[in-house]
């Protein structure tokens, strides 16, 4: 399942598929399961993805991180980073969407140059 998420003017994409070992998660799906079927009751974004979860062991029943471990399904990891920045020509203006690195997350004087581009 992919979903996104709008922080000020940037854009987050995530992913719950094809995790692994070593990937930085957030435990964002809420819900329980009942034999062995998930049952959804919200999503639940940080405020800020400062705090990523490093997935340490996976197994067929839990994923295992350094802040606990939870059922599959709950754990997402960034795939991608959009800014929105206002492009100006001599007659117009229009908003466009520009990639950020990923590494910006781990990286403040990146983060500092990146939202002050607008």
């Amino acid at each position: 399942m992919k979903v996104e998420h709008f922080i000020g003017d940037f854009r987050y994409l995530l992913t719950n598929e094809n995790l692994q070992v070593g990937d930085e998660v957030f435990s964002l799906i809420g819900g329980r399961f009942v034999d062995g079927e998930m049952h959804y009751h919200g999503i639940h974004f940080p405020e800020d993805f400062e705090d990523p979860a490093t997935i340490e062991k996976i197994t067929k029943e839990y994923i295992y991180t350094n802040h606990g471990y939870s059922h599959p399904p709950r754990y997402f990891k960034i795939i991608k980073i959009e800014q929105q920045v206002l492009v100006e020509s001599n007659k117009f203006k229009r908003w466009e969407w520009i990639d950020v690195p990923l590494n910006t997350l781990n990286n403040d004087r990146l983060r500092e140059i990146y939202s002050g581009i607008n």
